[in-house]
């Protein structure tokens, strides 16, 4: 479903039903998780994740703003896609990126694939594999960044040679999503061992005797 999403999104949608689009498939992403609770999956945890993402907010726009006061990175901002104008940069900013991008982003792969493979794979596997997946995700659209940004241009190049340059060095850069993502999965598993190790089971997913939250869920035990 997230590869079809995935195409959907940066070849066939067009600018207007994107934010609609991507707002469904993270719900149906959600409504698909099969073997994952909503716990599991975080979404019971808002006010801890509303904490962290108060800070993170506050850090990007620090540095941001840091970036925009050096003028050795003003060019970096120079984007065509928001070249319309106020109005134009203030719908990708406020609205196309957090709701159309974001969401889905975050709900596919920091809440539902990282507690399907869990559940499957054990915790620190399928966080690594979630990873491996989120850095694939960016392959389509990384595409034809050189067309849109003069930095990417000015490093790959324009039109058809750009795009084959920036081809090349996305898929050869591949190889760092399984170093990075097992960095960060493995982060990501040291709090997701600690949640599951101390949240209560409910009733109806009571655990089998002997399991660890650090490997796969036994295919016999009860769910």
């Amino acid at each position: 479903m997230l590869v079809v999403a995935n195409l959907m999104s940066n070849r066939v949608i067009p600018a207007g039903p994107y934010v609609p689009w991507n707002l469904a498939v993270a719900a149906s992403a959600v409504l698909a998780a099969r073997g994952a609770t909503m716990e599991e999956m975080g979404f019971t945890e808002w006010r801890r994740g509303a904490a962290w993402g108060g800070v993170l907010f506050l850090l990007t726009a620090g540095v941001l703003a840091l970036g925009v006061t050096m003028p050795a990175f003003n060019e970096m901002y120079h984007d065509r896609r928001v070249s319309g104008g106020t109005a134009t940069w203030l719908y990708q900013a406020f609205i196309r990126i957090p709701f159309g991008t974001a969401a889905l982003e975050e709900t596919a792969f920091r809440a539902v694939l990282p507690a399907v493979f869990a559940v499957r794979w054990g915790v620190l596997r399928g966080c690594v594999a979630a990873s491996v997946c989120f850095g694939l995700w960016h392959v389509l659209p990384a595409l034809n960044l050189n067309e849109v940004n003069p930095t990417a241009a000015r490093m790959f190049g324009s039109g058809r040679r750009g795009s084959w340059r920036r081809w090349r060095s996305v898929w050869s850069a591949r190889r760092w999503p399984a170093c990075g993502g097992a960095g960060s999965g493995t982060g990501h598993a040291a709090c997701w061992r600690r949640c599951w190790a101390t949240s209560p089971p409910t009733p109806s997913r009571t655990p089998s005797p002997g399991w660890s939250p650090a490997e796969p869920r036994p295919a016999g035990g009860p769910r």
